[in-house]
């Protein structure tokens, strides 16, 4: 970390690598740099006043932004080909991720799917699709969104590399399958198919309840867009 002062002599903390990136610094990156201002970069990293640096005259500046902003103008990381963490600490807890991480509720389905329209880019939504998904880990208890919404902030505080491979799979997974809003078939029949008998009666209780629950899915008001303020 490279240590800087603000006009206030607060102490800022700028990464040097990706592994000190936290992710809400990354998810910054990606919805307000362009890719192409190196100043700009630095002052998302720092926060000082983007017109203030631009007019500065200083070698000392100078060499204060190449080192904050190297590693990501030189070292670009294939984030994708993370592999997937087998635990990860969140705040003071060690949560062990589950090997299948698909397995999500219909609440939290809907809610990241709710969460996905409108946004430009998925990345936007990693703290906040980790952060579904661990909470009922994290609490040891049922899913709660504003209960989610709290453990973002700490998610958020995480290195990037610890949240991304969770929360992009998640986020992929259910941009892959469309727009529809519809849980894959799988999640939607196993549950029904529990301790039943494969009885011509049975079966036509689980095509009732089946249609029943997709009913209910197509007449469900639309939730709030989290990402409205975002995207």
């Amino acid at each position: 970390m490279i240590k800087l002062k603000d006009a206030n002599d607060n102490i800022i903390k700028v990464p040097q690598s990706w592994a000190e990136t936290t992710t809400g610094l990354y998810q910054r990156y990606v919805k307000e740099w362009d890719k192409v201002d190196r100043i700009k970069l630095f002052c998302i990293q720092t926060g000082y006043d983007e017109a203030l640096v631009r007019s500065a005259v200083s070698e000392k500046l100078d060499q204060i932004i190449d080192d904050c902003t190297d590693y990501v103008w030189y070292n670009p990381m294939d984030f994708e080909k993370l592999p997937m963490p087998k635990v990860v600490i969140v705040g003071n807890r060690t949560i062990l991720i589950p090997k299948d991480i698909e397995e999500l509720t219909i609440e939290q389905n809907l809610v990241i799917k709710d969460a996905l329209k409108g946004c430009v880019d998925l990345r936007e939504l990693l703290s906040f699709a980790f952060s579904v998904y661990i909470q009922p880990l994290y609490d040891d208890a049922p899913f709660s969104l504003n209960s989610a919404k709290v453990l973002e902030g700490m998610v958020k505080e995480m290195s990037i590399l610890d949240v991304y491979p969770v929360g992009f799979f998640l986020l992929n997974r259910l941009k892959r399958r469309g727009r529809s809003g519809f849980l894959s078939w799988r999640q939607v029949i196993r549950p029904l198919m529990l301790n039943v008998n494969s009885t011509p009666k049975r079966l036509g209780l689980i095509s009732l309840n089946l249609g029943r629950i997709l009913v209910g899915l197509i007449s469900t008001p639309k939730p709030t867009v989290y990402c409205q303020g975002l995207c």
